[in-house]
């Protein structure tokens, strides 16, 4: 939840698929996402992978409290892959259009706009349908 640019609170929803393999995954997200089995070497172990993935859950959320969001920025910016592609996003004042170049220091999705000024967004859905590699 955010009211203007203060962000009070936050939510996150994750999806791990552990078990199955990649190729029966939705038509959608084959090539976007896999399973853990696809790249297990050895049998996989559901309670195995979120005591895993929470203990590198709490890593993270360590980072944050210390350093806050800038402790976690540059990981998150290099593991962005829109980075350079040109998007279309429908943010509560309109449809904005640019090149997405990342996260900024407030959290914001810093859109690289046709003018050349660099716009952040803090709320919007993405039309990935309309993204374009760069």
């Amino acid at each position: 939840r955010s009211e203007a640019q203060v962000v009070e609170h936050v939510i996150l929803g994750v999806g791990v698929k552990v078990e199955g393999r990649a190729e029966d995954l939705p038509e959608e997200l084959r090539g976007r996402a896999t399973t853990v089995a696809a790249w297990a070497t050895r049998r996989t172990d559901r309670l195995g992978v979120l005591c895993r993935f929470l203990e590198a859950f709490e890593g993270a959320y360590r980072a944050f409290l210390t350093g806050g969001f800038e402790a976690l920025r540059p990981r998150w910016n290099t593991w962005f892959r829109m980075a350079g592609r040109t998007v279309r996003i429908q943010t509560p004042a309109g449809v904005r259009e640019g090149i997405a170049l990342g996260l900024g220091p407030g959290g914001a999705l810093l859109l690289g706009a046709s003018d050349g000024a660099v716009v952040p967004i803090y709320a919007g859905d993405l039309d990935t349908a309309t993204t374009r590699p760069p």
